[in-house]
């Protein structure tokens, strides 16, 4: 074991808000899952750094957890390995309000959750608002092929949600012709 391994640096602890016994856990469950040939980018480290650096700097959305207390979301849910954008599951916010902390946030499904932020602004299906953009503050998003895609941002709903019509009848054409 490295150095670095036995003894993370004070900053980055206090970065996960944990111990070093409880990152080294989380540590080691992500290299078992690496030696069984997951990405590096799946393991609980990384999967909790990329959902607080999107939470705090692509979305402008507080984050209030600390690593043990998403790690133990996550593992009360029971759902840690079905975890992924779209399909899978994902850690939601109650009414996709607030900030992102323990009692505001449950781990549901994706396409719920994707969904929501769309009711919750009352625009329509495929429809959600980005928070930084000015001049393109509606995004399209939809299922093409099994998989979510992102079809781009536009200056209105109406622009994005025929976005959305257009690849939601591509993507049908395609199945029907497949």
């Amino acid at each position: 074991m490295t150095n670095y391994q036995a003894n993370p640096p004070v900053e980055l602890l206090a970065g996960y808000g944990c111990t070093a016994e409880e990152w080294r856990t989380l540590r080691n469950i992500g290299l078992g899952m690496v030696a069984a040939g997951a990405s590096k980018d799946t393991t609980p480290l990384r999967a909790y750094g990329h959902q607080r650096y999107a939470a705090l700097n692509k979305r402008g959305i507080e984050w209030q957890l600390s690593l043990m207390e998403w790690w133990g979301i996550w593992q009360a849910s029971g759902r840690w390995a079905e975890r992924g954008v779209g399909r899978g599951y994902m850690m939601c916010r109650k009414g996709d309000v607030g900030p992102y902390a323990v009692g505001n946030v449950y781990i549901g499904p994706g396409q719920v959750n994707l969904s929501e932020a769309s009711r919750k602004h009352d625009l329509p299906l495929g429809v959600s608002p980005m928070r930084k953009s000015r001049l393109n503050p509606y995004r399209a998003v939809c299922w093409v092929a099994g998989k979510q895609r992102h079809l781009g941002c536009f200056p209105t709903a109406e622009e994005a949600h025929r976005a959305y019509l257009a690849a939601v009848e591509a993507d049908l054409a395609m199945r029907q012709a497949a």
